[in-house]
């Protein structure tokens, strides 16, 4: 590859995106918009769809953040899920602990 051909790439592509129309939000239609994770907070007890090798099914939120993290009820490890894998991974939320 030339020096220069990448340069000229990005020319190019920078003149095609000037000849854009200005952005404009799409409205997606319900049925195909990805499922949102729901309001989780500080030691909910989630259950996933497929269980741990321990065998257990339910997991207790012990962080909130970019990546959740979830502690095994049943043996107790703990890990880090990315909030659009948990939100692929979460069957249902099994109890909410109050607050006294």
């Amino acid at each position: 590859m030339k020096p220069g051909a990448h340069l000229a790439f990005c020319c190019k592509s920078m003149a095609i995106f000037a000849m854009l129309p200005s952005y404009q939000a799409i409205e997606v239609p319900h049925d195909i918009m990805p499922a949102m994770l729901p309001n989780l907070e500080i030691d909910d007890i989630v259950r996933l769809r497929k269980p741990h090798p321990c065998g257990g099914y339910e997991w207790k939120v012990f962080r909130l953040g970019a990546d959740i993290g979830l502690e095994c009820t049943r043996c107790g490890r703990r890990v880090m899920l990315p909030r659009r894998t948990l939100s692929r991974r979460l069957k249902t939320i099994v109890n909410r602990l109050e607050d006294e």
